[in-house]
């Protein structure tokens, strides 16, 4: 895949970037963004609801155009795209047991009809003091996801992946040692611990009515829970905000990671990635 486009949507507009691979690094090399219409979206608390679905569906039309590749990546925002840990004495043997246990829970814990969402789940295997077995879930609403699969249908162009905000980040900043990242995007928090590439701890919530004040809190809570101790701290604030005061844990934080995998002037950036938000192109070379 030398080159391929990303978009990033939310509910006013759809941004884009056009990425060609040149040896180990990322070029930018096109970008741009499609304003909605107003009401296209309602937010409700698990993701956006379509309103209307043609004219936002010609949006993605006209983005797939302009960005001049054939294969995409898709990723939504953290908002869009719910994730939680589940914890089961005992897995299912067979999938479609698995899959109802899941959909079981996405109904009692968050009051949604299965069929409604698109879901997907894999192991984490045993919890960290290796007690229940772990399951890691997303799910964003069906419509939203069809929405998207449809048009890349009709236009023959390749929708290689979807992720979310904080996975995103994640491909892109070494895994090694004990850590962990952060993604706030508005008022969206999303926190992960890690030990190299196995997640350890994880939590996502709404931060209301003041995000900044209440993530140190939420920080310092969860990190006093867990049973991995992070030795470094990365953070992706969007839009970009103050420092982040955190606890007194002894960790590095880390602002900017994965900015100088990028080989492009500022210029040449798309203004949605700026400062912090480079890490999105930056990172994306460890996929697909």
């Amino acid at each position: 895949m030398s080159v391929f486009t990303v978009i990033h949507p939310d509910t006013a507009e759809l941004r884009w970037v056009t990425l060609q691979r040149k040896g180990k690094e990322l070029v930018c090399i096109a970008s741009g963004s499609r304003s909605l219409p107003p009401d296209t979206f309602t937010m409700l608390p698990l993701g956006p609801q379509i309103h209307k679905a043609p004219d936002f569906m010609e949006a993605v039309k006209d983005v797939l155009k302009q960005s001049g590749a054939k294969r995409h990546i898709l990723v939504l925002p953290d908002a869009w795209m719910k994730s939680f840990v589940l914890s089961v004495e005992a897995l299912p043997r067979r999938t479609r047991e698995l899959r109802d246990l899941v959909g079981w829970h996405l109904k009692k814990a968050f009051l949604v009809k299965p069929e409604d969402v698109r879901f997907a789940w894999n192991s984490l295997g045993n919890s960290p003091s290796g007690l229940p077995q772990r399951l890691f879930v997303t799910f964003a609403f069906e419509r939203l996801i069809s929405a998207f699969e449809e048009v890349y249908a009709a236009e023959r162009t390749r929708l290689g992946l979807i992720l979310s905000s904080f996975w995103a980040v994640f491909y892109g900043v070494a895994h090694q040692g004990a850590w962990a990242l952060l993604v706030q995007e508005g008022d969206q928090w999303t926190f992960g611990i890690f030990q190299g590439d196995r997640l350890e701890t994880f939590r996502q919530r709404r931060l209301l009515p003041d995000p900044l004040e209440a993530v140190a809190e939420e920080l310092e809570r969860t990190l006093a829970l867990s049973e991995t101790v992070p030795e470094r701290l990365v953070v992706y604030q969007n839009p970009a905000a103050t420092a982040l005061s955190i606890p007194s844990s002894g960790m590095v934080l880390l602002a900017a990671a994965g900015r100088e995998e990028i080989k492009a002037g500022k210029a040449g950036l798309p203004p949605f990635w700026h400062p912090e938000g480079e890490i999105f192109c930056g990172g994306l070379h460890a996929l697909p």
